[in-house]
């Protein structure tokens, strides 16, 4: 059986035996995937947007990639 199936099949288990406040919670967890848009939200569209802006006028502010992912490993111990 591979995973999938038997998460799908441990998460039809766990709904059977739900409360009515797990299965509100996993309503509204449905409801919201369903009704929200694939891809970007208009807002993070405009963030996105606006960073980039502010790089094409002045690509020397930022820093070299490799900086970047040091910085990130030496914080979170990766």
């Amino acid at each position: 059986m591979d995973a999938s199936v038997k998460l799908r099949k441990k998460i039809h288990d766990f709904i059977d035996e739900a409360d009515d406040r797990m299965l509100q919670i996993f309503n509204a967890i449905i409801s919201k995937e369903n009704s929200e848009e694939k891809g970007l939200t208009k807002e993070h569209q405009e963030i996105l947007d606006k960073r980039l802006q502010e790089h094409l006028s002045s690509p020397e502010s930022g820093k070299p990639w490799t900086d970047f992912v040091n910085e990130l490993k030496k914080e979170y111990g990766l």
